[in-house]
């Protein structure tokens, strides 16, 4: 299999931040019909991305996070390491384990 020196790290924060914004959003952040409207788009949206979500759909910490998985420049991406630090995330995972309990009390 021949690797592609265009795929890494920063590839699959793209895609992390796409998918975690889809989910908030319930929309994906950016719409194209082919590669070139699609490009455009990102382009137009990436400065506003998340201006009209409120503290009750996604707390600051996360908004900058998304944000910067789907910056344009892959240099200026978080790393998967600096993702796991952010503290939206780390509440995130919080939550999950102190549910995960919860449940576990009722079996």
């Amino acid at each position: 299999m021949k690797s592609n020196p265009e795929y890494d790290e920063k590839f699959d924060i793209w895609q992390f931040g796409y998918m975690i914004y889809t989910c908030i959003a319930g929309a994906p952040p950016f719409e194209g019909t082919d590669n070139d409207t699609l490009l455009e788009d990102i382009n137009a949206k990436s400065d506003t991305l998340c201006s009209s979500w409120t503290k009750k759909m996604c707390h600051q910490s996360g908004i900058d996070m998304i944000k910067a998985c789907l910056s344009i420049n892959p240099a200026d991406r978080p790393s998967a390491a600096e993702i796991v630090k952010n503290k939206w995330i780390r509440d995130q995972r919080t939550k999950v384990e102190l549910e995960d309990d919860i449940v576990k009390e009722f079996i």
